[in-house]
């Protein structure tokens, strides 16, 4: 290490100039009230000048770099080399630290952490190691040339101030940085020709000059452009004045020896230069800022209060930086090793230079090139994964887009590629550390991630889903399992197994590797395992692995797991489906208790029963959810020109009808229909299945629902049948037939309206009428239409503007969607009276349920925390036919103005006045005596993750938990009870 790296006062000094960048930084981050008031006085002066004087820090810093480095031309590359590579380490090791706080992640983060440079991520950073693989150059140049390098230093530092502009678009950016350090080499070179004397001289008539123009600009400013649009001129890091301040103020610290062990100083720069990078990186600036804020009462106790936090923070990550890299890199002997690697001789010409580095690479790769090929060859494996999940050659990961699956694949799923091929060879290497042989590991990790792969596939052909963790407990049928898959394949298989034996054997012979070190597969056998371990907290909301997976681009998709596979791959989907936990057990649950209220509420279904006439199995009920039929009127701020739904309106002021509380927000459709089919609410299961159809139906035998009450059942849904699994959810359920596109069971009528992409109500309703005209009993239908799903910005239809939105806030995204959203509920209206109009004329009793399950998401402009009961409440009604009133069911059911989806059931037996079991008088008590439960409406839960449970009472107002009665808590405690005994707990119900 050169001796001048030895003088702890330029050291010192650079610590104390990045306290001032991170002063300045985060302080001025705050937009405190001073700066933007218009009046000039003494405070507005001052302030000036304290947000000059942190300015100056970033000036110190990179020209003291410079002094310290000038003298050091043979190393400036490798210090180059080294610099960045710690501030990779730094800018990646603060994000992830800063992640554990804040919550929050994205992989465009961790993109500008990596890639500094190409990202832009550090401009005066990137100048000042810009500056050092230039060094050599200046050197040569400044013997030469030495007026000249000064009068272009000067007229660039000069010019922007004097004509006010950044002409050379530098402030603050790379140049910027570049011209700095270059001002400190040439500081270093002309340091012995000042004395101490006239550099003392200049920095006081450079500072007394700074406080005065600084203090008396916004003076000036008023005067001339009678504002403070240009109070600031001199007030930045780029002022000529503050620069050549910052220069002297090195030089004369320069001029003081104080010599201390390399490694202290080494410590002190280090630590500058990471807190350097921190309050230079916005992205974690912002984290570190938006973690600590508090409103600031005061611009005085910001600075008091906030900055000296947040600059602790700042360095305690720094610190911990330090040690960590630091630590690291001596144990590894990084830094001998890039010193070794690039230092450039002064006798050695660029050319010679490059040539060599060039010849180093070249040998590294040679050297290392078998790795290499193992990690290109997991990133093959890796995109092969994604591919085999496509049964076509084009994806639709939403309805409304397509993509080429190897575009999706290379390019919209780049990052989780990237994952997944870590994740093999994370398996590779783990297999490698228990055999030690190379080839070995390699093949068989190849081979069983294939195999892996191709099983997916084969399962992806029968039931359009990848393989879940749940079915691993059918490995105990594998008899059954292989008598599944064509014989070819698997003769295939063990054609490939048997040939790669000799290959693995002549491999391990001619060409073997070196063998891990005992202590390094101790290592690797103990961290693989505990990486793998944290997937069991992927799901958990607040968790560092679910924030961090989120962040890279992770979507689990639950409502489709083909979809979920297609864009994270079938590992990742496998690994995304094993954190999941029904339901919390609820206190005192045991088989005792359960059989308590069993014959409880059979005491209940008797005392209800003896007011009913009727019995399922001799009605037709018609469970219709109506793709995000919701009133737009309804939604603050909106106003329409023409009411879309006219009939619907007046259709409910005659029979059952009400407000529906979803608890989803422009999603969550089969949410609303498994509440609506089970009786059961979505708030009592755990945050991780938020989507109980696809995490929780397909797995389990014992799945209660309305539709096992009635000897015929029978869904339709127009549209695709694999979204959220329902082909196999039905089947579950009990469903006789499934009528969906696609489907052995065919939809007829097919119509489309204008330019929509979705089959009409109408053709919904024509199918659902011909199964109720073939039902000889009782029969249940589920009917969900596809008409008014998103998007809503196409112009699907025509004369859309007769409902034109009018109200505060409309931009034209929600005009033109809340049109062609209202156009498409005219239709549904229309389709509902006919529908209507055709039970009302069949001789049997007939009940139709219709709901919709959620708003669209097209009312971004209002708010969800002030108006979240509004924008979960949707429309529904219970019409009884003629004939179905003229035998025992009623026209109007009392206390409905606000229900669940989950009350259907109860409200449904009511108005067909038709006898219940136990369960059902549950659900019965539960929809008279409790308030709605529902998720919190001021989030938009969307297929997301449960958030707590929120009651509504009959006004639409929200009521706390500990407002309930006694019997009423009791109630709600029975419910989750028969809810966990039925989705979570040893089906007691059932069985006793």
């Amino acid at each position: 290490m050169n001796k001048e790296r030895k003088n702890i006062g330029l050291a010192i000094l650079l610590i104390f100039s990045s306290l001032l960048v991170c002063l300045d930084r985060i302080f001025w981050q705050s937009s405190p009230d001073i700066l933007i008031n218009d009046k000039v006085n003494i405070q507005q002066s001052l302030m000036q000048i304290y947000h000059a004087s942190t300015l100056i820090g970033i000036d110190i810093f990179a020209i003291g770099l410079g002094f310290l480095l000038q003298s050091s031309e043979d190393k400036s590359w490798s210090s180059a080399i080294k610099y960045w590579i710690y501030t990779i380490f730094v800018g990646t090791l603060g994000l992830l630290i800063l992640t554990l706080f804040s919550r929050e992640f994205s992989i465009v983060d961790l993109y500008n952490m990596l890639f500094p440079f190409v990202r832009n991520t550090y401009g005066i950073l990137s100048g000042i190691v810009l500056g050092m693989l230039t060094l050599p150059l200046f050197n040569k140049g400044v013997k030469k040339y030495e007026n000249i390098i000064k009068l272009s230093l000067l007229l660039v530092i000069i010019a922007p101030t004097i004509f006010n502009k950044d002409i050379f678009g530098f402030v603050n950016g790379t140049v910027f940085g570049y011209i700095l350090v270059n001002l400190g080499f040439y500081g270093n070179y002309i340091r012995s020709k000042l004395s101490v004397k006239k550099v003392v001289t200049r920095i006081i008539l450079l500072l007394l000059t700074n406080i005065i123009v600084v203090s008396l600009m916004p003076e000036f400013s008023k005067a001339v452009h009678n504002d403070l649009s240009t109070a600031g001129r001199f007030t930045n890091s780029a002022s000529a004045l503050l620069i050549l301040l910052a220069f002297y103020i090195v030089l004369l610290v320069s001029k003081i020896k104080v010599n201390v062990k390399n490694g202290y100083v080494d410590f002190i720069i280090y630590t500058a230069w990471a807190l350097l990078v921190i309050s230079n990186n916005q992205t974690l600036l912002n984290k570190l800022i938006e973690y600590n804020r508090k409103t600031a009462q005061s611009v005085t106790r910001w600075i008091l209060a906030k900055d000296i936090k947040e600059i602790l923070w700042l360095m305690l990550i720094v610190i911990l930086s330090d040690f960590i890299i630091l630590g690291i890199c001596k144990l590894i002997g990084i830094s001998q090793k890039i010193s070794n690697f690039y230092d450039i001789r002064a006798d050695e010409e660029l050319s010679q230079f490059f040539y060599r580095i060039t010849n180093g690479i070249k040998s590294w790769i040679k050297a290392h090139r078998v790795y290499l090929a193992t990690i290109a060859w997991g990133y093959f494996l890796a995109i092969f994964s994604f591919l085999m999940m496509n049964t076509k050659w084009t994806v639709a990961p939403n309805v409304d887009v397509k993509y080429n699956i190897f575009t999706y694949t290379i390019g919209v799923r780049q990052a989780m590629v990237l994952v997944n091929a870590i994740i093999f060879l994370l398996f590779l290497k783990f297999i490698f550390s228990l055999t030690n042989r190379y080839w070995f590991s390699t093949i068989v990790a190849s081979l069983l991630w294939i195999i892996w792969v191709v099983a997916n596939r084969i399962k992806i052909g029968i039931r359009n889903e990848p393989i879940l963790p749940s079915e691993l407990s059918m490995i105990k049928a594998w008899r059954s399992l292989l008598g599944m898959v064509d014989g070819w394949i698997l003769l295939l298989v063990v054609s490939v197994i048997v040939i790669t034996i000799p290959i693995i054997y002549f491999l391990e012979k001619k060409y073997r590797l070196p063998k891990q070190k005992w202590y390094s597969r101790v290592a690797w056998l103990i961290i693989i395992p505990v990486i793998f371990s944290s997937v069991t907290f992927l799901n958990h909301e607040k968790s560092v692995i679910h924030i961090i997976s989120g962040g890279i681009g992770n979507d689990p998709t639950f409502y489709n797991q083909l979809a979920g596979a297609q864009k994270n791959g079938p590992t990742q989907q496998f690994l995304n489906n094993i954190d999941v936990e029904v339901m919390k057990k609820p206190s005192g649950y045991s088989k005792e208790r359960m059989q308590q209220l069993k014959d409880k509420y059979r005491k209940v279904a008797t005392d209800i029963n003896k007011n009913r006439v009727n019995n399922f199995k001799d009605q037709v009920v018609i469970f219709n959810l109506s793709e995000s039929f919701s009133d737009p009127n309804r939604v603050p701020g909106i106003q329409l020109s023409n009411d879309p739904i006219p009939y619907i309106r007046q259709l409910k002021q005659k029979t059952t009808s009400g407000t529906m509380i979803s608890a989803g927000y422009g999603g969550g459709t089969a949410n609303m229909e498994y509440m609506s089919l089970t009786g059961l609410d979505l708030s009592n299961f755990s945050p991780t299945l938020p989507t109980p159809y696809t995490q929780l139906v397909t797995h389990r035998k014992y799945n209660p629902n309305i539709a096992q009450s009635f000897p015929e059942v029978v869904a339709i849904h127009p549209y695709q049948g694999v979204y959220y699994s329902r082909t196999e959810v039905y089947k579950r359920f009990g469903f006789d037939r499934f009528y969906y596109l696609g489907s052995k069971y065919k939809i007829k009528y097919k119509k489309k309206i204008d330019r929509s992409p979705y089959l009409s109500d109408e053709t919904a309703y024509k199918n659902a009428l011909d199964q109720v005209k073939k039902a000889n009993n009782g029969e249940f239908i589920n009917l969900v239409t596809m008409q008014n799903h998103f998007p809503y910005d196409r112009n699907y239809y025509n004369n859309s503007d007769k409902y034109t939105p009018v109200g505060e806030g409309i931009d034209d995204y929600t005009r033109n969607a809340v049109q062609d959203f209202s156009t498409g509920l005219s239709y549904t209206d229309t389709a509902v009276k006919d529908f209507i109009s055709e039970i009302d004329n069949l001789d049997k009793p007939v009940t139709l349920v219709f709901y919709g399950d959620h708003l669209p998401g097209i009312y971004g402009g209002v708010d969800m925390t002030k108006y979240g009961i509004q924008l979960h409440s949707t429309d529904y009604f219970i019409y009884s036919n003629k004939y179905a009133r003229e035998h025992g069911a009623r026209n109007l059911v009392s206390k409905t103005e606000y229900v669940g989806p989950n009350d259907f059931i109860a409200l449904m037996a009511k108005q067909t006045n038709s006898k219940v079991n136990a369960y059902q008088a549950l659900l019965t008590e539960v929809q008279e005596k409790l308030p709605v439960a529902t998720l919190n409406t001021q989030k938009s839960t969307v297929n997301s993750y449960n958030t707590h449970t929120e009651f509504v009472d009959n006004n639409g107002k929200i009521v706390k938990y500990k407002s309930l009665s006694k019997k009423q808590k009791q109630l709600w405690e029975d419910y989750k009870l028969l809810q966990y005994d039925i989705t979570a707990g040893k089906n007691y119900w059932k069985n006793n």
